[in-house]
């Protein structure tokens, strides 16, 4: 098991890197014109990169502080759908004034 961490790690954040770059694009074809939807919402791609993201790093035992180890799950879980959602955000419609309608 040890001589496959490196592996298992790499693995882990290539397949975390596709998830990422799978719910910009689910994002994206959300935002546009026809507002297509998708099976999965997109920031369920972010939060699954950052589990991915997680475990692969763990493969590689990184020597981080005490309060490194705590800031790398629930950072990444806040930020990958956090980017997720600024990238799939329509933009806000034109107020229509109906006066003269």
């Amino acid at each position: 098991m040890q001589e496959y961490s490196a592996y298992y790690g790499t693995a882990c954040i290539i397949f975390s890197v596709y998830l990422l770059i799978k719910g910009f694009t689910a994002a994206s074809r959300q935002r546009s014109e026809d507002h297509s939807t998708t099976l999965v919402p997109a920031y369920v791609y972010g939060i699954l990169a950052s589990i991915l993201l997680t475990v692969g790093l763990g493969f590689f035992k990184p020597s981080l502080p005490w309060w490194g180890y705590r800031l790398i799950f629930p950072g990444t879980t806040m930020l990958f759908p956090a980017v997720i959602y600024l990238v799939g955000r329509r933009p806000p419609k034109p107020h229509l004034d109906r006066v003269d309608a």
